[in-house]
């Protein structure tokens, strides 16, 4: 069940970084690549129902910076 946790975690962290990412780089290209720098904290919240079945809840705080080209 750990392991699940932890790659729910990732999977909401890359959600959170890559939407904030693309909102911050509003002068940047539309397509193609970014190099952001992202520091983000948090707490999850597991709530286990039965063996096979389990909710989770992130209260996440951070920021992302987009890193001009050539800058």
């Amino acid at each position: 069940m750990r392991s699940l946790r932890n790659l729910t975690l990732a999977v909401m962290s890359a959600a959170l970084v890559g939407g904030a990412g693309q909102a911050a780089a509003a002068d940047l290209p539309k397509e193609g690549t970014y190099d952001i720098t992202s520091c983000w904290a948090g707490s999850g919240n597991f709530i286990n129902f039965s063996q096979t079945h389990s909710a989770v809840s992130y209260e996440i705080v951070g920021t992302t910076r987009s890193n001009p080209p050539g800058g």
